[in-house]
């Protein structure tokens, strides 16, 4: 998809904007950890690979002087499609996604959470070839 669009993101500038078009891949804390999760191999693979096509990208089109900057996202657990079926019951409970999931605040992710990073990384024009993580439980060593 980044492919089919450069033109466009690199158009951007010439059409008033303060820089190139940027990307934003979205991957998964999952993509970083040494354990299948209860075996998913499959999705763990695929979001390491989005992470390092992301610094692939980034580093070409540094080298080819497009200004397209490329990074990045690896939530950790936010409600979402794949989250447990009690994510409901169990959502203020503290010591639960203390203990089960290693989460040192003892809440999961809001979308706030998720948009002030994107929103960063959108709006600064320097940072490129990174991923954010976006876990709390990632900076206290996670029990993956």
């Amino acid at each position: 998809m980044t492919a089919a669009f450069l033109p466009l993101l690199a158009a951007a500038k010439d059409a008033g904007f303060p820089e190139p078009g940027n990307v934003i891949n979205i991957a998964s804390l999952s993509g970083l950890t040494r354990t299948s999760q209860r075996g998913q191999f499959n999705y763990n693979a695929t979001k390491a690979a989005t992470i390092h096509l992301s610094l692939m990208q980034a580093t070409e089109f540094a080298r080819r002087g497009l200004g397209i900057r490329v990074n990045s996202v690896s939530p950790g657990y936010f409600p979402s499609g794949m989250s447990v079926a009690d994510f409901d019951k169990k959502q203020g409970d503290v010591q639960h996604w203390r203990d089960e999931y290693g989460i040192p605040f003892g809440r999961v992710g809001t979308a706030i959470d998720y948009a002030q990073c994107i929103i960063s990384l959108v709006v600064n024009q320097y940072v490129t070839g990174e991923n954010f993580v976006i876990d709390g439980a990632w900076l206290a060593g996670q029990k993956f």
